[in-house]
């Protein structure tokens, strides 16, 4: 029985080390990549063969709560640094350190959708250096950005051989591949490769060619064309709907990019209720509170388009105004 290598198939991640060069302008050689079973299998590992028992790391808040939960698996202890319309606040992250890593969301804040100003791109690379931090930049869905020049990425700035950079194709394919990939500092690919080998045998061997063939053919930038023009659509009639129904009693968030939006309602009761109401309806609307330290005052939504024709989610929409109008929309 033969087993693709543990830092995956040698074709896979060299087509990836283009890829990423090439619209992200990350810096890397295909020898820096290893092929993980999607970004949380990464972090697991990272945690585990960076960190001890007990040790800082930061992540952001709001931020994506699956980091958070698995550096608590662990045993570290967490710091949750707020962000801004300008990502990360750098000077809270510094004055609440000394970390061993943090875990940022610089293209496409989760769920916030607020991009990190390059000004503490910079200054987060400054004081990571300072204290020796790992940072890990989740660039989960940068494919999708619909206004305004593609950002670069955060891992393209560093110079000190600090920055994970994290990838995946659970958004731009399919969610079931399970196919994520990191580039890694160089003094951390020996280490990561033995600790990756001893997790498992490797991602699948057979997604992974496929995958090469995908993308080395030209059909996953098509894809990407294809699929930008399509959600950009399905984004805009979600932010027309919610407007029409609404009126100025919605908040919508950032939405230059991603396959989600952040809303706030002005609603009577708490978020959680209210996304259960609408469930019991058969409309998906997820509270935003455990991403949460402190949830907004106001009822916030993660709503998300990409899976949905345009005329429904204009219904969807409307019929959310006539479930949660006796009991929920403020008068």
């Amino acid at each position: 029985m033969f087993y693709a290598p543990a830092a995956g198939h040698p074709a896979l991640r060299e087509t990836i080390a283009e890829h990423v060069a090439k619209h992200r302008a990350v810096d890397c050689t295909p020898d820096r990549i290893v092929i993980v079973n999607g970004t949380q299998q990464g972090l697991n590992l990272l945690a585990e063969l960076l960190l001890e028992a007990g040790e800082n790391v930061a992540v952001e808040d709001p931020g994506y709560p699956a980091a958070r939960l698995a550096f608590e698996a662990q045993g570290l202890t967490v710091a949750r640094i707020p962000v801004d319309h300008e990502g990360l606040i750098v000077q809270q992250f510094s004055e609440r350190g000394p970390f061993r890593l943090v875990h940022v969301t610089p293209s496409h804040q989760d769920p916030t959708g607020s991009t990190l100003s390059l000004a503490r791109r910079l200054a987060l690379l400054d004081e990571a250096e300072r204290t020796n931090c790992v940072i890990v930049e989740d660039d989960y869905d940068s494919e999708f950005r619909y206004e305004g020049r593609p950002v670069e990425s955060l891992q393209g700035l560093d110079r000190d051989d600090l920055v994970v950079y994290a990838g995946t194709f659970s958004k731009s394919v399919v969610a079931g591949l399970r196919i994520g990939f990191l580039v890694l500092p160089r003094r951390l690919v020996r280490q990561f490769v033995a600790a990756k080998s001893a997790w498992d045998s490797g991602a699948p061997m057979l997604e992974q060619l496929a995958l090469v063939e995908f993308m080395r053919s030209g059909a996953f930038e098509r894809h990407i064309r294809r699929m930008r023009r399509l959600y950009r659509a399905r984004r805009d009639a979600l932010v027309d709907a919610l407007t029409d129904v609404f009126g100025d009693r919605v908040r919508v968030g950032e939405r230059h990019g991603g396959l989600n939006v952040l809303v706030g309602l002005d609603l009577v009761g708490p978020a959680d209720a209210v996304s259960r109401r609408a469930q019991s309806a058969g409309i998906g609307l997820r509270s935003v509170s455990s991403y949460y330290t402190h949830p907004p005052a106001q009822a916030t939504f993660l709503m998300g388009f990409a899976a949905l024709p345009e005329d429904t989610i204009t219904d969807g929409i409307r019929l959310l105004a006539h479930v949660l109008d006796d009991h929920h929309i403020k008068k």
